[in-house]
This record gives C-alpha cells, sequence and structure tokens, in this order.
C-alpha cells in the first residue's frame, strides 16, 4: 500500500516565442507501485538474512501448532455436530488476513497519511460485490453487510453480516439467501416501522426485502419486480426515503435499460408501511444505462427530486461512443416526479460510474458530483479519468461542469465525507490504471488538494464511523491482494482514520477581468495561492483549457508573492473553461482550483432580476423587506452597481449590488396590494432586467 504525499506535477508544457505548446512529460502516477514494489522486495530481503537464524525456532513451533490445531479441530467437529441446522444462514468465521498476504503494506505516516493502514477480512464468496455498515443488533456498534457471489447470474446470491466489535473489528460472518439471482447491492432502513432495521436488496429486474428481527437476523426474503433489467451483474444501492410525506420509507431502484434494450429507468416503490411494497411506477431516465441515482431538494421547494446518473445520451447502445448526462427529475411531493431534463456531465461514463449529491462549495445550493472514465483511443487512455462537479443554480437547474483529475484511466466512484474534520467536503475515490486504488482529494473550500492515494480496491469504498471515534473510515468491497486486482479479490478492505494527520493545506483561486469580454478584448487571469497561516509560498502555477485539453498547458509560471498573472485574447464568441493547479512545496501541499468560466459574448449580454418579500401580508406600519437577486448566466453582476425599487409608479429608494443582491426595508405602504418592482440598471456589460412581487398589506 501507498499512502505517501500526493503527486505533484513538474512544469508540464512550456510556451515558445511562437506561442507554440510543447508538451512535457507527466509524473505517473505508476510511483506508487514503484514505491509499493521496492518496500516489497527490501522487507523479503530482510526475512531472508534471517531464515537460517530462525530455522530451528520455526520446527520446534511447526510441531507444538499441529498438536493444538489437532485438538482444536477435534473440538470443532463436536460443536458443529451438536449444532442445530438454521434454514436462513450459514455460519462462516471470518477473521483479518495476515498482514504479509497483502502485497506492499507498510506502516501509515503518522503525519501524511489520512488514513491508517489497510485491515483485510476474508468472506466466503468467490468475490465481493458491495458493502455497507449498520447496526443491526441494536448494540449501537456498525455492522457490516456484504454482497459475496459467484456473480453475475448465479442462483445462490447471498449476503453475509460481519457484526461489529465497535473498535473497527469485526466478528465471524453469517449468510442470508436473498431469493435472486445476479442481487449484488443493497440498503438498510425500518420499512415496517417496529424500530428493527432492514435490508433491501437490489438485482437485476428484482429487489429482496429481508426484515430484520433486532438481533442481528433476517427474515427469508420477498421478491418484487423492478420492471426492467442490468446488462450487466452490477446494480446500484437501492434508495429509501419518503417521497411522498406520508412517513412511510419507498424504495428507488434503477434498471441500466428496459427490456429492449433502450433507455434506462427508475423504478419507485411507494411504502405501505408494514414492510411490504406497491407495484413499481417506473421513470424514463432520459439515457441509455442508468449507473447510479440520487435524492436531494434541488430546487428549494421542500419536495425531494431524482437525479440519475445515463454513461450514454438516449438512444445509445455503448457508453463509450457519447458523452454520459445527468438527469435531474424534480419531484411533485407525492411521490411521482416530472420529465427528465438532461445536462451533460463533461466526460465518458460506465456501468458503475456513480453520482452523489453535496454543496462542495459551501454556497448553500446542492451540487452534483461524478465520476467519469477515460476516452479509449485504440487501446489506451490519451488522458486521464476525471471527477466532476455540476454546481447548482439553486433552481434544479446546473451550470457546466468542474473536472478535476482522477489520475487514472476509470473514475469508478465518488463519495463525499469530511475526511480531516476541517469542515470542508472532500472527494474519496478509486479508479485504475495498471492497478487499482483509492484516492482522496480533500477539499479546501475552492478546489481540492492534489489526490493522496490509498489500498489497492476494484469497487467504490463506503464511509462509516466504524471505530465510533467520531471521524470517518472507509471499508471497501473488492479489496485486492496485489496491485492487479488478480486472484483473490473475495476481501473486505478495513481503513481506519488517521487522528495524527497533518494537512498542508492550501487553496488555489482563479480570478478573470472583465467577464463576460468581448471577442478580441484582452482577459486577465490572476492566480492566488494561500494557506492557513498566509506566508509566502514557493512553487509553480499551471493552467490548463478545459475541457479540450488536459495534458497541454497554455500557462504554466513561478508564483510571485503568492500570485501568478497571464492575459489572453480570445478571438470567438463562447465560453471558455480555465483551471489551475499548483505544485506545492517543500511546506505546502499541491491544490487544484474551481473551474472558471470566462465568457466571450458581443455585448452587452442578458441579466436576470428576481425579487422577493420577507412577508406576504404585513400590516400597515409593519416593517418590509424587499430584496433583489440580480443574475447572469454569462458572469458575475459587479457589486456596488444600483437597482432600483418602485411601487407601482413611485420610486421607493435604491440600493447598491453586494453579492448580487440589494435589499430595500419599507414601513410606508398603504393597506392594499401592490406590486412592487425592482429595476436593475444595467452597464456596458450587462443588459438591464427587472422582476416583481406582489405585497399585500392589511
Amino acid at each position: 500500500m501507498w499512502m505517501g504525499s500526493p503527486i505533484r506535477q513538474a512544469a508540464l508544457t512550456r510556451i515558445d516565442a511562437g506561442g507554440n505548446v510543447e508538451s512535457l512529460p507527466l509524473v505517473a502516477s505508476d510511483s506508487a507501485c514503484n514505491r509499493v514494489i521496492s518496500y516489497r522486495d527490501s522487507r523479503a530481503h530482510d526475512s531472508g538474512r534471517q531464515e537460517a537464524f530462525t530455522s530451528y525456532q520455526q520446527n520446534l513451533k511447526r510441531l507444538v501448532l499441529r498438536s493444538v490445531l489437532s485438538l482444536v479441530a477435534v473440538f470443532v467437529i463436536l460443536i458443529v455436530l451438536g449444532s442445530s441446522a438454521l434454514a436462513q444462514k450459514i455460519v462462516q468465521p471470518r477473521t483479518p488476513i495476515s498482514q504479509d498476504k497483502v502485497f506492499g503494506l507498510r506502516a501509515p505516516d503518522q503525519s501524511n497519511d489520512p488514513f491508517f493502514q489497510v485491515v483485510p477480512y476474508g468472506t466466503g464468496g468467490q468475490a465481493v460485490s458491495f458493502v455497507a455498515a449498520a447496526d443491526l443488533n441494536g448494540d449501537g456498534k456498525p455492522d457490516l453487510i456484504v454482497g459475496t457471489g459467484p456473480f453475475p447470474d448465479s442462483e445462490n446470491s447471498s449476503v453475509e453480516i460481519l457484526p461489529g466489535n465497535g473498535d473497527g473489528t469485526f466478528q465471524p460472518g453469517v449468510t442470508y439467501d436473498v431469493g435472486a439471482p445476479g442481487a449484488n447491492t443493497f440498503s438498510v432502513g425500518d420499512l415496517n416501522h417496529d424500530g428493527k432495521p432492514d435490508l433491501i436488496v437490489a438485482s437485476s429486474g428484482f429487489i429482496s426485502v429481508l426484515l430484520g428481527n433486532g438481533d442481528g437476523s433476517l427474515k427469508p426474503a420477498v421478491v418484487y419486480s423492478s420492471g426492467g433489467r442490468l446488462v450487466i451483474g452490477q446494480s446500484v444501492p437501492p434508495l429509501l426515503t419518503d417521497l411522498n410525506g406520508d412517513g412511510k420509507l419507498d424504495v428507488i431502484v434503477v434498471n441500466h435499460t428496459d427490456n429492449n434494450n433502450q433507455d434506462g429507468s427508475a423504478a419507485v416503490f411507494l411504502g405501505n408501511g408494514d414492510g411490504t411494497l406497491q407495484p413499481a411506477k417506473l421513470y424514463d431516465s432520459g439515457g441509455y444505462l442508468v449507473s447510479s441515482i440520487a435524492v436531494a431538494d434541488l430546487n428549494a421547494d421542500g419536495v425531494k427530486d431524482l437525479v440519475v446518473l445515463n454513461c450514454a445520451a438516449s438512444g445509445s447502445t455503448d457508453c463509450s461512443t457519447t458523452g454520459a448526462m445527468v438527469g435531474v427529475l424534480l419531484g411533485k411531493g407525492d411521490g411521482t416526479f416530472r420529465s427528465v431534463q438532461s445536462y451533460p456531465r463533461g466526460g465518458l461514463g460506465e456501468s458503475w460510474s456513480p453520482v452523489t449529491v453535496a454543496d462542495y462549495n459551501n454556497d448553500g445550493i446542492p451540487d452534483l458530483l461524478a465520476g467519469n472514465t477515460c476516452k479509449v483511443v485504440g487501446s489506451r487512455c490519451p488522458a486521464d479519468a476525471t471527477v466532476t462537479v455540476l454546481r447548482g443554480n439553486g433552481d434544479g437547474t446546473f451550470r457546466f461542469p468542474d473536472s478535476y483529475l482522477n489520475y487514472s484511466d476509470a473514475g469508478v466512484g465518488v463519495l463525499v465525507a469530511d475526511v480531516n474534520g476541517d469542515g470542508k467536503p472532500d472527494i474519496i475515490s478509486n479508479g485504475h490504471t495498471s492497478v487499482f486504488f483509492v484516492s482522496v482529494l480533500l477539499g479546501n473550500g475552492s478546489g481540492f488538494a492534489a489526490p493522496f492515494y490509498s489500498f489497492y480496491a476494484a469497487s467504490q469504498p463506503i464511509v462509516s464511523d466504524l471505530n465510533l471515534d467520531g471521524r470517518p473510515d472507509l471499508a471497501t468491497p473488492g479489496f485486492c491482494d496485489n496491485r492487479y486486482c488478480s486472484g483473490d479479490v473475495g476481501l473486505i478492505g478495513v481503513l481506519l482514520n488517521n487522528p495524527g494527520f497533518i494537512y498542508k493545506s492550501t487553496v488555489t483561486k482563479v480570478t478573470s477581468t472583465p467577464d463576460p469580454a468581448a471577442p478580441n478584448q484582452p482577459v486577465t487571469y490572476t492566480v492566488t495561492v494561500t494557506n492557513p497561516v498566509r506566508s509566502t509560498l514557493s512553487g509553480n502555477v499551471v493552467c490548463y483549457a478545459h475541457p479540450k485539453n488536459y495534458t497541454n498547458a497554455f500557462f504554466q509560471g513561478p508564483l510571485v508573492n503568492n500570485q501568478a498573472v497571464f492575459s489572453i485574447q480570445y478571438s470567438s464568441t463562447g465560453t471558455h473553461q480555465v483551471q489551475c493547479q499548483y505544485s506545492g512545496d517543500t511546506d505546502n501541499l499541491g491544490s487544484i482550483s474551481l473551474n472558471l468560466s470566462e465568457y466571450i459574448k458581443v455585448l452587452p449580454v442578458g441579466s436576470k432580476t428576481i425579487l422577493g418579500t420577507s412577508g406576504s401580508p404585513s400590516h400597515v406600519g409593519e416593517p418590509v423587506t424587499f430584496t433583489a437577486h440580480v443574475t447572469s448566466k454569462f458572469g458575475d453582476i459587479p457589486d456596488g452597481e444600483q437597482v432600483t425599487f418602485y411601487d407601482g409608479t413611485k420610486v421607493l429608494g435604491s440600493a447598491a449590488l453586494s453579492g448580487a443582491t440589494a435589499a430595500l426595508t419599507t414601513s410606508s405602504l398603504s393597506a392594499k396590494k401592490h406590486t412592487i418592482k425592482a429595476v436593475y440598471s444595467g452597464d456596458s456589460a450587462f443588459k438591464p432586467s427587472q422582476g416583481t412581487v406582489i405585497q399585500l398589506v392589511q
């Protein structure tokens, strides 16, 4: 395992006198492999030097051990023969595997590694497809639930439950039949309101409900049809939430495609509150092969909305032919949804690509995060996979995606958690090049640090506080005992959070002026890098034009007084995405900025004014505050510009914009219905706009 400092890119390109960009070699993520191999080889060398010295002791130990094992074997046989057979259970001991069996493990660096070294656990299946954590037996300690194979078409699909000890270790597992073939993902919730957690398992065309007994055991499975199918043996965890406000959990699962290999769908099962479900209602996902779903209130109306991640556009039959899409279905509040609205997610999808909803830039508006794979040209990936973020507008619509390199060929998973306890969301993802790995992008409130690399894992980890220390830990299915994930993959990997980790953070921000700009007008970019103590930083900044080229930089240069400044003229209209990366220095980690959109338009461009009231109806003499929010999809409205407020044709007053808002408070309104208007006067870059609101005064 390699969990050292993140990869820091050296200068990637240079620009000659003619303005041509020349590619320079990237720092390869295979350096992780080299460090692991070197460690393993040195350890083998040290053990060889001691072999002769310890030979006699080892022979003696083997003799004693054989005698003890013989007695233990007899004792175990007697216990097994005396045990009663349980129809739904198969007890199988699971213990941590010897660290020597795991490829390349090393002791963690107490200050530089966000997680301790991985502890692997064996399972009873030929493979592990999914893992979840929940307290199934009511002892206050998280247990692990594991989907075990063989997959995908086995008729003996099962789940295994490993009771937790509360310290990050787990007891022997118990296996349950789920009653459907190819079942491999699941969720936990109380479907029948008895205070005991139940298990809902997804498979190809079915879901299985196993009601809990409250002691960690489960009742036999009840199976429901989902009205579609999976094209591969990989499902998506069911979502459990109350969609219609009746206090009963409902279930949402996905079908990769319908039964005719056309668009995917989301299947909604409304719950009856007694552990049973109503027949599924299907909603078109707006694309081919749904790989993930999420639920959140995206437009602040108090109703839950649905997000679906499609690997390709509607009408496709292959994930690699068209760009991947995100579908948004706004909820109606009664358990039904409006038609899907689709957005490009800035990359290509896979059947396992995930989507997560989180406010990653702390603006109070939910954003969408997705993992993208690379585009294969011939037999190789010319550019790395990415994690993309679609920043929300607060009304259920989303902006052009920001992208962050995963340094892999395929970005398999995306989770959001505060790994280091700084109050800022971090991204946990996994992918692969010639090796499989999990990476952590630590958030700094305005982008992310360069990634940390962790253990070998072929599947997406889950986040849970496994040792009850208040910090998020990781558990992954498909943990690998070698860097190629070949051989024994029927393992679970548990990685506990390292409280001694020191995050030498930096924040990289990019601003531009003017924005928007006219064609051929110079645009000045300023890259500013800071750390928490506001000290002077050294190192280089490299900037890329996204999404066209992530391998050739159009600017690179050193920091001067923590800044790098450069100018560009764009000859054509359109949206130009810019993202910059700071390399780091001996005392500070590197970091990656948010994408900055620079709009090149014929000026002026449009603006939009939305006016709100602090409360209607109000009473005569009562102060009422009217707030105008002025925006443009082509750039930020400058602070200080004026908004004038009217009651009909009467001017109530003016206020200056600050952070796109301007407010005016008045108590002079008479008892009647008033039409209040806010007018933004515009400037050379933005056109005027206005908004109205009705104020009833009693």
